[in-house]
């Protein structure tokens, strides 16, 4: 049985042929599918270039072959290039027996009329709430937004069955009528668990916060960090603090930390892809902070709870079932930032508990308890294909 995956995410084709991708979709994630599917076809924007970059992942493989679609950027973007888009699908469904999308998307919300209207079986990996995609621009987001979340309402009702990251809160505002399972896309495998060895003599002179997130907008809250810990700074808290990931909006915050004039206390680490590396550094940190915008359930705050960090984030979406309520802000207030981690950097005996707390949290969702799950959603649908086809 082959199936067509269709992703929102880019990649980039070399000279020799060979795919790469620069965050967590590389061949190691694409296998997973490969447990109930004897091929699979990667529908996603790609880009061609003479050599991919070397930080990059290698995504190509035994097994998996990509469909390229036009490297755009933006809804704008995505308009412009539908027809492509639509005659790309259109041109490779014949190829496989069902789909399975990665939602929300723009490239999915585009393509599921088109995808319906073949007869082909649906399924979805449901990963965010479609009604906080856009979040730069507040006007123009309200109304996108309540267009992209009507339209996933009536995408999980279609399709043949529906995988969500949240146990509860998007299977709540996003319902589906055939099966379900609920699973994260993260890959926690037992080596990568660490507890730390904290206690009332391992108090730290200097605290060292870390967070972990692309900057291509603001969602992931750099900025409101970046100005939590200005306030901290100025009231007299010895901290550090680095910054994981790149994108368009770096120069933004940089140009902040320097008119702050906190340059020495917050160091942009850039894109780390090698998950030893991200593991290192947040082994030697205190505190992960992520004041999110919106997210599924997301993929840094379990990596932080699975080496014993406390954490501090939002009060949205799947945050909730990750964290205690008194580290989920309702609001992005940088001063309410600072309050809560100040609260939290003054009191080690309460580090130490949170600490512990996540660490055990994060046991729930290691690899092979997971692996279980997502196997169960594919047999499920690759059943399902079957009986259509009879």
């Amino acid at each position: 049985m082959e199936i067509m995956l269709v992703l929102e995410h880019h990649f980039c084709m070399d000279a020799d042929g060979t795919v790469w991708c620069n965050r967590v979709v590389d061949y190691e994630y694409l296998k997973r599918y490969l447990q109930t599917f004897n091929k699979v076809y990667v529908c996603a924007r790609m880009q061609k270039a003479r050599a991919a970059d070397k930080s990059w992942k290698k995504a190509s493989g035994i097994g998996i072959e990509f469909i390229g679609l036009p490297d755009f950027t933006g809804i704008k973007g995505a308009v412009v290039n539908y027809r492509n888009i639509a005659k790309c699908i259109k041109n490779n469904i014949n190829l496989v027996d069902g789909v399975i999308m990665r939602a929300p998307s723009v490239i999915s919300m585009l393509m599921y009329d088109v995808i319906k209207r073949t007869g082909i079986p649906m399924a979805i990996e449901f990963v965010m709430a479609a009604d906080k995609m856009i979040v730069n621009d507040k006007f123009v987001a309200s109304m996108i937004n309540a267009i992209l979340k009507n339209k996933t309402r009536t995408i999980c009702r279609e399709v043949a069955g529906v995988s969500y990251v949240t146990e509860h809160v998007l299977q709540k505002d996003y319902p589906c009528s055939g099966f379900t399972e609920s699973y994260s896309s993260i890959d926690l495998h037992e080596d990568d668990f660490y507890k730390q060895n904290w206690n009332q003599s391992s108090i730290p002179d200097e605290y060292k916060l870390v967070h972990t997130g692309y900057m291509d907008d603001d969602r992931k809250g750099q900025e409101i960090l970046i100005r939590a810990v200005d306030i901290l700074i100025k009231k007299g808290y010895k901290i550090k603090l680095t910054l994981i990931g790149d994108g368009q909006n770096r120069v933004k915050l940089e140009k902040i930390v320097s008119a702050l004039n906190i340059g020495n206390y917050v160091f942009f680490a850039g894109a780390i892809t090698n998950k030893k590396k991200i593991f290192s550094v947040l082994k030697n940190s205190h505190l992960f902070v992520l004041p999110t915008k919106s997210e599924g359930l997301p993929r840094s705050i379990l990596e932080a709870m699975a080496v014993g960090l406390p954490c501090v984030s939002s009060n949205v979406d799947g945050v909730p079932e990750l964290l205690d309520e008194r580290y989920c802000l309702s609001n992005f207030n940088p001063n309410e930032y600072a309050k809560v981690i100040g609260s939290l950097l003054d009191n080690w005996d309460e580090m130490i508990r949170v600490g512990n707390r996540n660490y055990a949290k994060a046991l729930e969702y290691r690899k092979s308890e997971l692996d279980c799950k997502r196997k169960h959603f594919y047999d499920e649908f690759s059943e399902y294909i079957i009986q259509k086809e009879d």
